[in-house]
């Protein structure tokens, strides 16, 4: 059976909803960490979002026939904040998290496999950066008294 993606015309751009992916989840929890705030009610969504609806809506929809990571999403954003009809960020959010597959839970395993991920660059950083076995940890020293 063919997929069959909600579409949205903006500014002459058909736009197709993207499903609940990794990388759309990933854009979500980064967005209400960014905001400085988890999201778990409709009024706590409509606080994170403030002046920033059509960044956040960008993050839902794709032009059709271009692969999500190529997408321009500055410019998505600026088109449904200057272009859209009112309804449309709405009606793509409300799709957006009404579509079968879609589970909230999966946005907080996102960012916990982001601080995985970004905890284990960390620790290989500071491995790298430490004095291997046998060798000194040669820092320079500051003082500069004279005796």
């Amino acid at each position: 059976m063919a997929d069959q993606r909600n579409t949205y015309e903006i500014n002459g751009t058909v736009y197709e909803l993207l499903p609940p992916v990794f990388g759309v989840l990933r854009h979500v929890n980064l967005f209400c960490d960014e905001a400085g705030g988890e999201v778990e009610t409709v009024d706590d969504l409509r606080a994170v979002l403030a002046d920033r609806t059509g960044e956040f809506v960008a993050g839902f929809i794709t032009p059709q026939g271009t692969h999500p990571a190529d997408r321009d999403m500055d410019g998505i954003a600026r088109d449904i904040d200057w272009a859209a009809d009112g309804h449309i960020p709405f009606e793509v959010i409300e799709s957006f998290f009404s579509q079968p597959g879609f589970d909230p839970g999966k946005i907080k395993s996102a960012g916990q496999a982001m601080l995985v991920l970004g905890g284990m660059i960390m620790t290989d950083r500071a491995a790298k950066q430490a004095p291997g076995p046998g060798e000194k940890d040669e820092k320079q020293s500051t003082d500069t008294s004279v005796s």
